[in-house]
């Protein structure tokens, strides 16, 4: 699947520091932002579009109903970070680090998202549309009543993840792992995955398997 690329202006401008834009509470547009660090901050409401965001760090900071459109994040890390009921669109996350982020209630719409770090994250009640993850690490993370539409996934990692009341029927699990995730018989209808994903989930069924 081919994931729309954000559409960055040739050369975003680079004369403010962070904290000094999100301080105006007005629209971010056409920015490039490095090696900044911010802890504890509340930033909700951010309206950030034609935005890089390269190796900058948000610990613990509250992001909650923000938007971001055509927007990079490369070697970024929002660990700890709330970004709940957020919206992304034509976003690419990079390298990226989100150890425990809250995502829950979001929407992602043409996004890309690789070689990143996503374990203990929360995606719970979210919306996918047209979103491609490749070589991500989702251990332990939570899907939970999220809907998934033109979803693809490569190379990731799902050990204990959650996906409980969410339709995986259509999703191809065959090259990435899934040991131990969470999940109801109604959510694995028509899902695609290897005859050893398949015994994984005999014992829902309830079938003891004999060597």
């Amino acid at each position: 699947m081919k994931i729309s690329k954000p559409c960055i202006p040739p050369q975003p401008e680079r004369e403010y520091l962070l904290e000094e834009i999100f301080a105006r509470q007005e629209s971010i547009q056409g920015f490039c932002f490095e090696n900044e660090f911010m802890q504890k901050e509340n930033l909700r409401k951010l309206d950030c579009s034609k935005c890089q965001f390269k190796n900058c760090r948000f610990e613990q900071c509250e992001m909650q109903k923000s938007e971001f459109t055509d927007t990079i994040f490369d070697g970024c890390d929002f660990s700890g970070t709330s970004l709940q009921s957020s919206y992304f669109f034509r976003c690419v996350f990079l390298n990226c680090k989100g150890i425990g982020t809250q995502f829950q209630d979001s929407s992602f719409k043409n996004v890309l998202v690789e070689a990143c770090n996503f374990e203990l994250a929360a995606f719970d009640e979210s919306i996918f549309n047209r979103v491609l993850l490749k070589r991500t690490r989702f251990l332990q993370a939570w899907f939970q009543q999220c809907r998934l539409k033109d979803f693809e996934i490569e190379d990731c990692n799902f050990t204990k993840a959650s996906f409980f009341r969410t339709s995986l029927k259509g999703i191809d699990f065959s090259d990435n792992r899934i040991d131990s995730i969470s999940v109801t018989l109604d959510d694995l209808k028509g899902m695609v995955a290897t005859p050893e994903q398949i015994v994984q989930f005999a014992a829902l069924l309830g079938i003891q398997i004999k060597s």
